[in-house]
């Protein structure tokens, strides 16, 4: 009798779980579905950066005519994935549409999640809508304006989210049911690393927190079973990435892309962790490299392009030169980064929205745990405390907070610190008072306080970038037409002249190949950058200007073209920079059309 008993309980439980994530997929797909209404109504979708923009011309075929894989900033296996909806159509932005699709799709796991913990049919539609809310008033700008750095975090986030908030059999489950039920979290975490490793990297640190908590809170947590369990999982990740970098290091393993990182490399490290040393009072060292003043004024505008002996070796050397006459030693950059995470903490918080939610649910868990005696938590706590606290003061240290960053380590700390909450809360075996009933909805409220506070200027802010897009984007739009009205021209672009431009993400495409570039840039002097100048009758970009009538400059109007005419001078081949034509919207003027004219046109550049 007893075996009979306990396989119909066995079923009964199973019926109960189904039925609950039924309900749990429904809510989910009804607020997320309507989140997505309400921003499609509202607002349009961004790049957030013209990174974006150039990776999506790769993967697209806009860039050198046929869709590649080697966009160059992600890993190949899911670049090459990307790209290859393209060969079908380029009518549709499946780019965009899988960033679309990863932010939207993370928001309903959360969702669904914070449902499936809910007690009861109240605070199923209360925290549904509290968590749509949550994610709503805080992730808005970055459903907004997309930027795969973000993204990568927001998939990195909810695998951590979702993998502590896991409730599981603890005691009886075997290293494979553990495995297949953290799936969704093994393979979120897989796919962020292929989205931005560096992002994935930086999260690391978060990730071992949420494994270390969740593992100390098994009923035995040093058994061999346990073990096994954990470390499945671990695995499984690490196994993941490794392959995902295995096949990324195959695609660019041939010597124009070895040589191509190398040089990545060391342009990521002058231009992001560095700063270029003036050629004025540094005479003596750039003269040592054979580097004229016209041609650091190359690095100075980010036109490296035009140079050719400007190569990973010459850029390496500038960086470590940078490094060395810092005004700071290590020791002292490192206590100056320590005293800057002191006034961001306690005096000039870096986004007030985000610290005050962050403080909000700091101060919510620890209450918590008090309320529901998990004391043990506490130093859950604490431990990611400093955990965060080291990642800013890295992030300080090396100079690194833009928002795409920051945003990041916002986004995975308050999604950890909710998943602590939400398992504090919502143990369905707990005893359940009227001191902790109240506690929930003073919970509840406060959260909706500090997600209200922050709705109104949010959406504010996003209006106000919006417009200010709006009123810049119509330009590079009457320059995109220019370009495509004089096919058979070449335009190089004044990188500085046109990177505060955007695209939207879902705005149609009619062009197969944009018959324009950068002058410099991250994507500069890749095998893919030669392979459309070969597309367009070039070897180099100095020696098309000198030796063909169809190449042009395109620069702000109001910018000054004369470093061009300098670094031609200086290389000894005479020239003249000639204005050619302008590209207006209405009736201002706003971008020039130049072209070098000299005695090499009929020679051999020489």
């Amino acid at each position: 009798m007893r075996q009979g008993y306990n396989k119909g309980t066995m079923t009964d439980r199973t019926g109960m779980i189904q039925e609950q994530q039924k309900q749990a997929n429904l809510i989910a797909v009804l607020f997320t579905f309507a989140l997505i209404v309400l921003t499609g109504i509202f607002f349009d979708f961004y790049y957030n950066l013209n990174d974006d923009m150039l990776m999506k011309d790769i993967v697209s075929g806009l860039y050198t005519g046929m869709p590649d894989g080697h966009n160059i900033q992600m890993l190949y296996p899911l670049s090459f994935l990307l790209s290859i909806p393209y060969h079908f159509t380029r009518v549709v932005s499946w780019y965009g549409i899988f960033f679309f699709l990863s932010n939207y799709g993370c928001i309903f796991l959360v969702v669904r999640r914070i449902v499936y913990r809910s007690r009861s049919r109240l605070s199923i539609i209360g925290l549904a809508a509290l968590g749509s809310f949550f994610l709503g008033a805080f992730f808005l700008w970055d459903l907004i304006f997309v930027q795969y750095t973000v993204s990568s975090a927001i998939l990195g986030s909810t695998a951590i989210f979702l993998f502590y908030t896991n409730e599981t059999s603890k005691q009886f489950m075997t290293p494979l049911e553990f495995v297949r039920s953290n799936l969704p979290s093994i393979l979120l975490v897989i796919l962020a690393f292929c989205v931005r490793s560096e992002m994935l990297l930086l999260l690391t640190p978060f990730i071992g927190v949420v494994g270390i908590v969740k593992w100390s809170e098994e009923e035995r947590p040093l058994t061999l079973l346990n073990f096994k369990k954990y470390f499945s999982v671990i695995g499984l990740m690490a196994a993941g990435m490794l392959f995902g970098f295995i096949i990324n290091y195959a695609a660019y393993s041939s010597q124009e892309w070895k040589e191509f990182n190398s040089f990545f490399d060391q342009r990521t490290q002058l231009y992001d962790f560095q700063k270029i040393p003036p050629y004025s009072g540094n005479e003596d060292f750039y003269e040592s490299l054979g580097v004229r003043e016209s041609q650091q004024k190359l690095l100075e505008n980010y036109n490296f392009g035009l140079d050719e002996t400007i190569d990973a070796s010459m850029m390496g050397e500038v960086a470590s030169y940078a490094a060395s006459i810092r005004t700071l030693s290590i020791q002292q950059r490192i206590t100056e980064a320590v005293k800057g995470y002191y006034r961001l903490l306690i005096k000039e918080w870096k986004l007030p929205e985000w610290d005050l939610l962050i403080f909000g649910l700091y101060v919510l868990g620890f209450i918590a745990a008090v309320v529901y005696r998990k004391y043990r938590k506490l130093f859950a706590y604490l431990m990611l405390f400093f955990v965060r606290s080291v990642i800013w003061i890295y992030l300080i240290y090396g100079e690194r907070l833009p928002d795409r960053l920051t945003h990041s380590v916002y986004l995975a700390e308050a999604l950890i610190l909710s998943a602590f909450l939400i398992m504090t809360t919502t143990q369905k075996d707990q005893e359940r008072s009227k001191v902790r009933k109240a506690f929930q909805y003073i919970m509840f409220l406060i959260i909706a306080f500090i997600c209200l506070l922050n709705l109104r200027p949010g959406i504010g802010n996003i209006n106000s970038e919006i417009e200010r897009r709006e009123s810049i984007n119509p330009e590079y739009e009457s320059l995109k037409e220019y370009c495509a009205e004089h096919e058979t021209s070449y335009y190089f672009l004044d990188v500085y002249s046109i990177v505060a431009y955007t695209e939207k993400i879902f705005e149609t495409n009619t062009i197969l190949i944009k018959n324009y570039d950068y002058m410099g840039g991250w994507g500069c002097k890749s095998p893919l950058y030669y392979d459309k100048l070969k597309l367009f009758g070039m070897n180099t970009m100095s020696d098309a200007f000198i030796k063909q009538d169809h190449i042009y400059v395109i620069s702000k109007a109001e910018r000054d073209i004369h470093w061009l005419e300098a670094y031609f001078n200086d290389s000894g081949k005479p020239v003249t920079i000639v204005q050619t034509d302008q590209i207006q919207v209405g009736t201002q003027n706003i971008f020039s059309v130049y072209q070098i004219e000299g005695a090499s046109k009929s020679d051999d550049g020489e």
